[in-house]
């Protein structure tokens, strides 16, 4: 299965970009992109199945074997996570999972329930765009559904970055629609039903827009508390948070320097510094975002907002594997596809972290390829991060890539 991915991911990263390219500004552009598309959904659904039902030993790893489903398998039978049994993930994570994993105790439904959840975040994502008379939506979603990240990581491996994708995507629709007790509700969910790691496309959300702040914040206050009340029922509600702390992986700055000086390992401030460094970035990123807010263009702003945020934290957390950017690849190819640019470097540096976004950061020593592989995540990191962040704050959206053909706002059709 290693072989396969390595053949699949460049293969997926490559072909889908370049189909996209070429059929750009064709008059069969829309139905092609409407067809690849729909035509992913099916092909991972039946893909899923037959796999899991036929030859799942073929999967030998993955969050769904190895985490998801033991837990969800102890839950139902009357445990509480992080009473009962250590769990990395967030108090509901385990009941949403409940009900297709009765069905069909395999991680086969785990996948299911995640392709179902992803196609219910693009159809939330194109169904905004039409509202808004921009056609270009198909073109994110053609290049998110038949990327690796979604081919492997959501269809086949079942990951739940694609919960924090929906919910993030959900709440930022709401917010654009004025909708903004719902909006922080959708963002709170995100955090309820999958991982900590939700909380990073918190400060976007409610920097969405000037008005009704304090209604998109309440909804997540009230989540953060409902957690930490859970300590009076036994339960660590804290535990997801420590080992998220503790945990390290390749493919990050600080594995980096801790190969070139491993002295600095030793140093009492070493395990805080990730988080330092993320906020010397992020409170100035907040208050730029902030000066440079324009109400026509609240989503564009919003999605690259969030997009820049995940990859900032990719860089600079010392756990990161690449399947997190699951939770932020919507935004980041919908950033890519409004700024105007889509031919140019951010497409190649994205096409590059989903070519080797098939190697396991969580393992593999401190070899010269390793240091070569963590240096190309980062620099892409990195790029993506620039250009992520300027398309949050420019001055204006009016060199957007335009649609295939411009529309009336008031057209439904």
């Amino acid at each position: 299965m290693h072989i396969l991915k390595a053949v699949m991911f460049p293969l997926l990263a490559v072909g889908s970009a370049l189909a996209l390219l070429l059929a750009m500004g064709k008059p069969w552009e829309k139905q092609f992109l409407k067809g690849g598309v729909i035509g992913a959904f099916f092909i991972k659904i039946a893909g899923c199945v037959l796999l899991y039902t036929l030859k799942p030993s073929l999967i030998r790893y993955s969050d769904a074997r190895s985490f998801y489903l033991p837990q969800t398998l102890r839950l139902l039978s009357g445990e509480v996570p992080n009473r009962d049994f250590v769990s990395s993930y967030s108090f509901l994570f385990t009941p949403v999972l409940a009900t297709p994993v009765k069905l069909w105790p395999s991680p086969g439904s785990i996948a299911l329930e995640m392709i179902l959840v992803e196609t219910a975040m693009l159809w939330i994502y194109i169904a905004r765009c039409r509202r808004e008379a921009w056609d270009g939506g198909w073109r994110v979603a053609f290049l998110y559904a038949l990327s690796p990240f979604s081919c492997y990581w959501v269809a086949v491996s079942g990951h739940n970055g694609v919960l924090i994708a929906f919910w993030v995507m959900l709440s930022l629709v709401l917010a654009e629609r004025g909708r903004a007790a719902l909006a922080g509700i959708a963002a709170a969910l995100a955090f309820l039903t999958a991982k900590v790691l939700a909380l990073l496309a918190w400060p976007g959300l409610v920097l969405f827009d000037r008005e009704k702040r304090l209604a998109r914040l309440l909804p997540l206050c009230v989540s953060l508390a409902a957690v930490a009340s859970l300590s009076l029922a036994g339960v660590d509600s804290l535990g997801p948070l420590r080992g998220e702390l503790r945990s390290s992986t390749h493919g990050n700055i600080w594995h980096i320097i801790g190969i070139v000086a491993p002295a600095i390992r030793g140093v009492v401030s070493w395990p805080y510094l990730p988080i330092l460094a993320f906020l010397v970035f992020f409170v100035p990123m907040c208050v730029l975002f902030l000066r440079a807010y324009d109400r026509r263009y609240r989503f564009d702003r919003g999605a690259a907002f969030v997009a820049a945020t995940f990859l900032l934290f990719l860089a600079l957390s010392r756990k990161g594997f690449s399947t997190y950017l699951i939770m932020g690849l919507p935004f980041v190819i919908h950033a890519i596809f409004r700024s105007g640019h889509p031919r140019t470097f951010p497409m190649l540096f994205l096409i590059l972290l989903e070519a080797i976004g098939f190697i396991e950061e969580s393992h593999g020593g401190d070899s010269f390829g390793v240091f070569l592989i963590d240096g190309a995540r980062i620099v892409s990191y990195a790029a993506l991060f620039v250009f992520c962040f300027t398309a949050a704050v420019r001055e204006s959206a009016e060199n957007a890539q335009p649609a295939f053909r411009q529309r009336d706002p008031q057209e439904n059709s």
